[in-house]
């Protein structure tokens, strides 16, 4: 369980707040359809979450025979988001959600700026279900964004974009690993990235070398953590990009396989073409959360995990991994409860480098 750490959120009063010696109105808006926009959205239901192709409907779900869901979304496998065409994230609301299952996932339907759901009730994940933005990251200098820059037009007015304002991911994620030099033939790992701060996103790791200098590995970017250098053999490597790809492709001098690293795009492998690999993915996504309560329940995870570099078993031909992204999940107080796992760590392969963990930030916010 990562460290919790705690900030308020927009002062702003809340549209339609009692004042001091004025009766207090019968709350409504769990029950009515819909409900005053806030950060957590107006109870309605975007429409746009798909499992095996078509749009899941709300129904009303009773949470481990006890707890009454309302309007609920129901996920029991692998569900997906279409990224906006125009802000490029995929980004849904609903009233309540349930994923039930160790088949059932909620991700972006591809690489994109990020996921963000809205949810005016209660967020929960049972029997090894799975949220996540693994491997599902969009490298680009897009600068600091705020969750109000990604929502697309036809929800805007449905949710209290003012309040989002105060959660901005970094426009630059951790520094990427550092290249290495080896002159032996045993050859040696890539450099580990330092972890990333709060709200930013993991580096690359760095890729193995042997008889030369592998590159320098990439920074992350807001939507992405930092992409991988290439192995290198007899020769020096080039670096990887910055803002989390492209991935570095593998420099071989002497025609013996290497890998090249993860990132977005890939890097590509050298040398001898049946053992050379490319990079397995992007660095982790952006992937935010606002519910006002969610119930992640033990083997279930939350993720947005960096993606492996290309590797050969064995050897130190790999490429480096990319980062972790970054993983934020906004609450009422109190309506955080997790006894499984939340992360946004950096992809690993065999004798190179991980990438650098990305980060988890967790924040109360008065509703």
């Amino acid at each position: 369980m990562p460290p919790r750490s705690l900030r308020r959120g927009d002062k702003q009063p809340n549209p339609g707040a009692v004042h001091k010696g004025c009766p207090r109105p019968k709350a409504l808006r769990f029950d009515s359809p819909l409900g005053t926009p806030s950060a957590f959205g107006d109870s309605s239901y975007s429409g746009n979450i798909l499992q095996g192709g078509f749009p899941l409907s709300p129904q009303d779900y009773l949470l481990d025979g006890v707890t009454p869901m309302p309007r609920c979304i129901v996920i029991t496998n692998t569900a997906t988001v279409v990224p906006d065409a125009y802000t490029g994230a995929a980004v849904w609301m609903a009233h309540n959600v349930a994923l039930i299952g160790a088949s059932a996932s909620l991700s972006a339907a591809a690489n994109c700026k990020g996921m963000l759901g809205f949810v005016s009730g209660l967020t929960a994940l049972r029997e090894g279900a799975h949220l996540h933005m693994d491997k599902l990251g969009k490298a680009g200098a897009f600068g600091d964004l705020s969750p109000d820059m990604l929502l697309p037009a036809r929800l805007r007015r449905r949710i209290s974009c003012g309040q989002l304002k105060s959660y901005r991911v970094k426009g630059e994620g951790a520094e990427g690993g550092a290249g290495v030099y080896d002159n032996s033939i045993y050859g040696s790992h890539g450099r580990t990235p330092a972890p990333a701060g709060p709200m930013q996103t993991g580096g690359g790791g760095s890729g193995a070398c042997s008889h030369g200098t592998s590159g320098h590995a990439g920074k992350g970017g807001p939507c992405c953590g930092g992409a991988g250098s290439g192995g290198v053999d007899a020769a020096t490597g080039p670096n990887a990009g910055d803002f989390g790809g492209p991935g570095g492709d593998g420099k071989s001098g002497n025609g013996y396989p290497v890998c090249g690293g993860g990132g977005d795009p890939v890097g590509v492998g050298a040398g001898n073409s049946t053992y050379a690999r490319p990079g397995q993915g992007a660095g982790g996504g952006l992937l935010g959360l606002f519910t006002r309560h969610i119930d992640i329940a033990a083997s279930c995870v939350v993720s947005a995990d960096g993606a492996a570099g290309g590797a050969i078993a064995g050897t130190t031909a790999c490429g480096g991994s990319t980062g972790g992204g970054c993983v934020f999940i906004v609450t009422i107080p109190g309506g955080y409860t997790i006894r499984g796992t939340v992360r946004a760590a950096g992809g690993t392969t065999g004798a190179s480098a991980p990438g650098g963990v990305g980060s988890v930030n967790i924040f109360e916010l008065a509703a």
